[in-house]
């Protein structure tokens, strides 16, 4: 009675490994391996068919991320060609923050959206406690701590009446993980 996560995580693992390959040229070689793989000893297992067509989404996803990130082989065209590649939305050389606050971004959502499937799951199967304690209090601790974060380390001017409720939202979330699971 549990949700199958493969519909839910394949998309995400192709999306992450675009991203992070992020490269046009490399794509494009990796998604023509993989249909040959394909053609070839693919026709024969279809293990090594799932496999290439796993690898061919991959291979796709980085060429689309390669070339909004402007990569051909690395910096090749604009290294040794002088060539500004067209489509660029963030280069990441010049930008390296952007791309890991992108990163970090989409594993926030990726792990928020599995702990909502987990509290369904768990209201669903009447298991309330579980729902609060494993789940729940994350929800509590993320802002809290992002809150505390951003003022720590002034990325961000926080108002002072803030800090007080996030430190005790923080402390609440932490006492309760330790109370209920003991100390991680």
């Amino acid at each position: 009675h549990e949700i199958d996560p493969t519909v839910i995580i394949a998309p995400i693992i192709v999306l992450y490994f675009g991203f992070m390959l992020g490269d046009a040229a490399y794509g494009a070689i990796l998604t023509l391996a993989a249909l040959l793989l394909y053609r070839g000893a693919g026709t024969v297992s279809p293990t090594i068919r799932d496999l290439a067509l796993v690898l061919a989404a991959c291979g796709v996803s980085g060429t689309i991320f390669g070339i909004l990130q402007g990569s051909y082989f690395g910096d090749a065209l604009p290294r040794f060609f002088g060539i500004r590649p067209p489509f660029v939305l963030v280069d990441p050389l010049q930008q390296p923050v952007t791309i890991l606050v992108v990163a970090l971004a989409i594993g926030i959502l990726q792990i928020n959206f599995g702990l909502l499937l987990a509290v369904h799951e768990n209201v669903q199967a009447h298991r309330y406690r579980e729902a609060f304690f494993e789940q729940g209090v994350w929800f509590l601790l993320q802002p809290a701590a992002a809150v505390l974060m951003l003022d720590f380390f002034a990325w961000q001017p926080i108002p002072d009446a803030w800090i007080l409720p996030a430190a005790a939202a923080a402390a609440a979330s932490i006492a309760a993980i330790f109370l209920h699971r003991g100390p991680l």
